[in-house]
């Protein structure tokens, strides 16, 4: 596969919904502008019979719809035997290996789910289960806190303050949630030279992410040292979030301009190229 550099400036959409669901349905909407037309009328034949988290038909016909599916599981059984899939524990302030047992974490399910997703001897149902976990995915690895752990369950356990007696949330919250709708609401204009290659190198965009994760997400706390634990209810000052809305909207750009280069790969016709 071909790497690929986006050659124009992106002040891309970044419109209304939060890698709570916003997040999650913004990346696949700059995913579906960027698809080739072989992967939409693959994605469209498989979407025809797609069925909801309780296993009914659902009637969803695009990306977007389709996003937060994952998430939408984890009240079942099946979703909760995978719950380890949505985020793989790189440590902030370590260079230990982070554990996978028995190939449950991210990086793993995503290339299970890529295979499963491009092997057409599979039947239609597989595939079309494979596709939702893939856009779930590919985002989720995008979220700097999904890919990485300060002994906090990836911020959830470190409660932080946006203002001087606001709402305690937890560090991921934030993240997951909170920036995403400040993104969405007042989107910044990116360079390509910023967003960089769209290519096909899911470790490289996991140590992307994760680099962030210990170079803003942790590393641009006001006082944060590996050596001791963070204070709780910390004030995220205005440095701070600046460099996190930045953050955050550069990494929704990635994952939704990567999520339509791996799909247009992945669903081209055989002896293809997109």
């Amino acid at each position: 596969m071909r790497g690929l550099l986006v050659l124009l400036l992106i002040g891309l959409s970044l419109s209304g919904w939060t890698w709570g669901a916003r997040g999650h349905r913004e990346v696949a909407r700059i995913a579906e502008a960027h698809l080739s037309s072989a992967a939409r009328q693959e994605i469209d034949r498989l979407l025809v019979s797609d069925l909801d988290a309780n296993g009914l038909p659902s009637s969803r016909h695009d990306l977007a719809q389709i996003a937060t599916w994952a998430d939408e599981i984890k009240r079942h059984a099946y979703g909760r035997q995978r719950a380890a899939w949505h985020y793989e524990d790189l440590p902030v302030c370590t260079s230990a290996a982070p554990p996978c047992p028995r190939g449950r974490c991210l990086e793993a399910a995503l290339h299970r789910q890529l295979v499963l997703l491009a092997d057409r001897q599979q039947s239609d149902a597989r595939r079309e289960v494979a596709l939702k976990w893939v856009v779930h995915l590919v985002a989720d690895l995008h979220q700097p806190l999904h890919v990485s752990d300060d002994d906090d369950a990836g911020g959830n356990r470190l409660k932080v303050r946006l203002r001087p007696g606001g709402r305690v949330r937890s560090l991921h919250h934030v993240w997951d949630t909170t920036l995403v709708r400040q993104v969405l609401r007042d989107p910044p204009t990116l360079s390509a030279q910023e967003i960089g290659a769209i290519d096909d190198d899911i470790p490289a965009w996991i140590a992307q992410s994760h680099a962030l994760a210990v170079d803003v997400a942790y590393g641009a706390l006001p006082g944060f040292h590996c050596a001791t634990a963070p204070e709780q209810d910390l004030l995220l000052d205005a440095h701070y979030q600046s460099l996190a809305r930045h953050s955050v909207a550069l990494q929704l750009q990635r994952a939704g301009l990567r999520l339509a280069h791996l799909l247009n790969d992945t669903l081209a016709p055989a002896g293809t190229h997109p």
